[in-house]
């Protein structure tokens, strides 16, 4: 009322700033105070709800309580088989003891856990095998137990990320190769980064996680886009999550050196010396395994076969350890010739430093003596008393002679 009294009517248009003009100001104005009174209003619930569950509970929930209050409840309400799972395998064979053992692990707060994840196995006999490309030309089929995993992450938009890697540790006189890289398809595997873990070694590998959107988030995103642009982010799409899922293959050496040499099951279970001479051979020498390989009858006991793999693998450590010391033969002939060369070199710069510095001395000389003729030129000649002409000169003979009386 007090605004339209101030103000014109709008009906009247010969003013510039009507009664309306002037309550729509007026509800700028305060509208700044009622949202900071409302928001205020919001967070003040906000904070009772959140004592009041604080009080209830005990103590502030972080994405580390949450893991365990999620872990403790699929237990109970999950069967066995379907609960989540440690991601901690033994690496081993039937019947033997573990090489080794290959985990997801990631911080707590005081200590280090494996991630727990919804696991499908699916053994190696009822499943068709995996081809994995070691090169253009070569590809590799496996064939073993399979696992599925599937790792549900829970964290706040306020904390930080966890560090996630992937841990595998060797024991003593053992060893394994590990590969890691994507599903490419329901049978394919492609390796990127593979390493043998052997002999205590301990490999931690951190892993770089990268979240993709929701399919609802991709609907929003693409909804403004046209017909040909949505169908592209589609197919993009699309082959993102076909080549999204991890991969980790695990290959036991022991087993695979003797299908390669020709050996019966566990022949190499205990020559430890063997095996580490082979690793050798096959690693650092590339030496080929038609080489090395048991050639002789397949009735032959394990132990025949075992000599006659020692003997090939000796005749060729004999011949590397021939060509090392011949090529060490050559290095030391090689040095010793530089020495001398170096030495003779040497000598003669300081002969020829020798001869320099003697020339130098002769010239010194040479010059000394010329300037001290030069010397003597300068000089007034002394002429000596006895060639009669004294030093002095001779007395006037009219000294002497009175004058005053000699014109008398």
């Amino acid at each position: 009322a007090s605004l339209s009294k101030s103000f014109a009517d709008e009906s009247l248009e010969t003013y510039v700033v009507s009664a309306g003009e002037a309550c729509l100001v007026l509800l700028c104005w305060h509208l700044p105070t009622i949202s900071d009174y409302w928001k205020n209003g919001v967070d003040y619930i906000e904070h009772l709800l959140r004592s009041q569950v604080l009080a209830a509970i005990g103590r502030e929930v972080q994405p580390n309580d949450f893991d365990s209050f999620m872990s403790f409840h699929s237990q109970k309400i999950l069967g066995p088989a379907y609960a989540p799972k440690p991601f901690s395998y033994a690496v081993r064979r039937p019947d033997h003891f573990p090489d080794g053992m290959l985990s997801i692990e990631y911080d707590v707060v005081d200590k280090v856990d494996p991630i727990e994840t919804l696991v499908r196995h699916v053994p190696g006999l009822n499943a068709p095998p995996i081809l994995m490309p070691i090169s253009a030309t070569t590809t590799v089929e496996m064939v073993g137990a399979r696992y599925l995993h599937g790792w549900v992450r829970h964290r706040f938009p306020t904390s930080s990320r966890q560090q996630v890697r992937l841990a595998a540790r060797a024991r003593q006189f053992c060893a394994f190769v590990v590969m890691i890289g994507k599903m490419s398809g329901p049978n394919r595997f492609n390796p990127k980064e593979a390493i043998i873990v052997q002999n205590k070694d301990e490999v931690l590998i951190p892993l770089l996680l990268n979240e993709i959107a929701t399919a609802k988030q991709f609907n929003n995103a693409i909804s403004s886009l046209s017909a040909e642009q949505q169908s592209f982010a589609r197919a993009f799409r699309s082959m993102q999550l076909e080549s999204s899922v991890a991969g980790v293959c695990v290959v036991q050496l022991k087993p695979q050196l003797e299908v390669l040499l020709g050996l019966p099951g566990d022949a190499l279970t205990k020559e430890i010396r063997l095996t580490k001479d082979l690793m050798t051979l096959f690693l650092e020498h590339q030496i080929p395994s038609d080489l090395l390989s048991y050639d002789g009858p397949e009735d032959a006991t394990v132990k025949e076969k075992l000599d006659c793999v020692k003997a090939h693998v000796k005749s060729v450590m004999d011949v590397i350890e021939e060509t090392k010391l011949k090529e060490l033969e050559e290095r030391v002939k090689k040095a010793m010739a530089r020495k001398k060369a170096a030495a003779e070199a040497k000598r003669a710069r300081r002969k020829q430093k020798k001869m320099v510095s003697g020339e130098a001395a002769t010239m010194d000389d040479n010059a000394e003596e010329e300037s001290e003729e030069d010397d003597d030129d300068d000089e007034a000649p002394e002429v000596p008393s006895s060639a009669g002409f004294p030093l002095d000169p001779p007395p006037d003979p009219l000294d002497g002679i009175d004058w005053s009386n000699a014109f008398q």
